[in-house]
């Protein structure tokens, strides 16, 4: 029988990242200790624990943005699962660069095609597994024992794209009439970039509305409005960006994740 190819005994860095919605508990503490006892030497960074709760759309928001900023062999391992307990596969992704550890529920959807060398689904008989906890019982193990150079069928069993929701079902998320974060200054991040709101636009009028809002311009930056006062901007990953200079614009207009906004183009 072929062995499946472990990861390679050249890691410069044994980097281990923690994206998850359990906030300041105790959690990210313990799926810490877990790779630490295997991994003793790894390396583990915390992106963030404050993704709202239960909110897969975030987080793959969040990942898409910060996870090419780390080395090369970095281990990602999310964990934003609602369907904790269920028949949801636990996955790990091999692409180019990376490797992502996590439900196979849509949060990885970012990822692109072209980059998947394999795609696993981590064995879970093998482990005391509860129904609550997969972030301590499965993907902070999984994660450990690859940067440890375990062999990969002791742990993992190769699968098609096809067999996941994440690449099966569901390409991605539709981000585009939708708010897709809210940063800690209330910064209501858009779900479109702007790139593709000039293609959008073609050079014609426009009007974007959300709530009682209308913007018919972008500014360049927060300081080109009074304080208090509301604009649009393109925020420093590329995506228009709804803010109240020195104030939270989310609090004001009572803003969440996933609410709608309209674009209007005209002549």
């Amino acid at each position: 029988m072929v062995k499946l190819k472990s990861a390679d005994n050249c890691f410069k860095h044994k980097i281990i990242t923690l994206t998850t919605d359990f906030g300041n508990s105790f959690y990210t503490g313990i799926m810490k200790g877990v790779i630490l006892k295997t991994a003793p030497f790894a390396v583990v960074e915390d992106i963030t624990h404050y993704i709202s709760k239960f909110n897969i759309q975030e987080a793959c928001f969040v990942l898409e943005n910060s996870c090419f900023y780390f080395p090369e062999n970095t281990v990602h391992v999310a964990v934003v699962d609602p369907g904790v307990g269920s028949e949801r596969k636990p996955l790990v992704i091999k692409t180019k660069k990376y490797f992502f550890v996590g439900p196979d529920n849509g949060i990885f959807s970012f990822v692109n095609l072209d980059d998947i060398e394999n795609v696993f689904k981590i064995k879970t008989e093998l482990e005391n597994i509860s129904n609550t906890f997969h972030g301590r019982d499965i993907f902070a193990p999984a994660a450990a024992k690859i940067v440890a150079d375990v062999p990969f069928n002791d742990f993992l069993n190769r699968i098609s794209l096809k067999e996941t929701v994440t690449f099966g079902d569901v390409k991605s998320f539709d981000f585009e009439k939708n708010i897709i974060y809210i940063d800690e200054f209330g910064n209501i991040v858009l779900g479109i970039k702007h790139n593709a709101f000039l293609d959008k636009i073609k050079n014609m009028k426009w009007e974007l509305n959300y709530k009682n809002l209308k913007f018919t311009k972008l500014n360049s930056n927060y300081f080109s409005v009074q304080k208090g006062d509301f604009l649009l901007l393109v925020n420093s990953l590329g995506y228009l960006e709804i803010a109240c200079r020195e104030d939270n614009a989310a609090e004001k207009l009572k803003a969440f994740v996933g609410d709608e906004f309209f674009i209007r183009v005209y002549r």
